[in-house]
């Protein structure tokens, strides 16, 4: 379809603990739960739509790379794609004008004929 995904990953591959609101963990049927980073998935859809995938680091989410790409992708990608195309229409009203003509070429003309003396 043309959509181009770019990927961020966020986290540590190891995997981190989620933290809530009043300090504690989150936590599900008893266990803490563990956020980790699946990069290989990210990397694959990235790449499967021609996109990029960077990986975040400390204090850099890489939003600086990503809007780079996107402006370098406006000037070439989309200024590509446009293009004017003019359709024209002109055949119908050629017809029309044509069959006037041999209409008028066919049909006599009529002339009035005016008594002499009148």
């Amino acid at each position: 379809m043309g959509v181009v995904i770019h990927g961020v990953g966020v986290g540590t591959r190891i995997g981190e603990l989620i933290p809530e609101k009043n300090g504690k963990y989150m936590r599900s049927k008893g266990k803490t739960v563990m956020t980790r980073l699946q990069e290989g998935t990210l990397r694959s859809i990235a790449e499967a739509t021609g996109g990029m995938y960077i990986h975040s680091a400390a204090g850099d989410l890489g939003f600086e790379a990503i809007y780079e790409e996107l402006n370098r992708m406006q000037k070439s990608d989309y200024e590509s794609r446009i293009e004017t195309v003019y359709e024209e229409k002109f055949q119908l009203f050629a017809f029309m004008a044509l069959l006037s003509l041999l209409g008028a070429t066919i049909v006599p003309s009529r002339r009035s004929v005016h008594p002499k003396g009148a």
